[in-house]
């Protein structure tokens, strides 16, 4: 498992969509998922609605995104971020992570992690912070996987098509 990771806006997504394209399995990210689901709900879990509820927003995230992970058996596969970005998050927030959320951060390791290097700012439907934010989101994603001992590796900004072939060329010549 490959944890494509960074902050807000750094282009995950089309990473991730353009190695599915590839024939590569892809993990979708958790948080935009169930970001989407709670905002059909009248009173949906969401972190920046009340003060309880980021907690219970991580641990949310979390049993998804190993509900997903868990559905991969055995392929090599890519993550649209994994669960030390909650970590990072919980970090940002000066919130305690979820026991379940550092154990699992712990024990479910990751064969590599590249950090996509910051684009250009958009805001969406499901990305509400601003640009400061999202720079700030960046840096504490790259400080916890560094904590959890992960050698984190950069990918420059570049076409959808060379990103893949970055993170594809990391892969071969660490296999070698």
């Amino acid at each position: 498992k490959y944890v494509i990771t960074g902050g807000p806006c750094t282009g995950k997504t089309t990473l991730g969509d353009a190695l599915g394209q590839r024939g590569y399995v892809v993990v979708p990210e958790s948080a935009r998922q169930i970001i989407k689901e709670e905002q059909q709900k009248e009173f949906g879990i969401l972190p920046w609605k009340h003060d309880g509820c980021f907690f219970v927003f991580q641990q949310l995230v979390l049993r998804r995104q190993l509900d997903l992970e868990n559905r991969v058996n055995g392929e090599i596969c890519f993550l649209d971020r994994g669960c030390v970005d909650g970590v990072a998050y919980c970090n940002l927030a000066g919130s305690v992570a979820p026991d379940e959320v550092l154990l699992e951060a712990r024990l479910n390791r990751y064969a590599d992690v590249f950090l996509l290097d910051r684009r250009p700012y958009e805001q969406d439907a499901e990305r509400l912070e601003d640009d400061v934010t999202a720079q700030k989101i960046h840096e504490h994603i790259e400080c916890a996987y560094k904590d959890f001992g992960y050698t984190v590796i950069s990918v420059p900004v570049l076409p959808v098509e060379q990103r893949v072939d970055f993170v594809l060329d990391k892969i071969k010549q660490k296999n070698k």
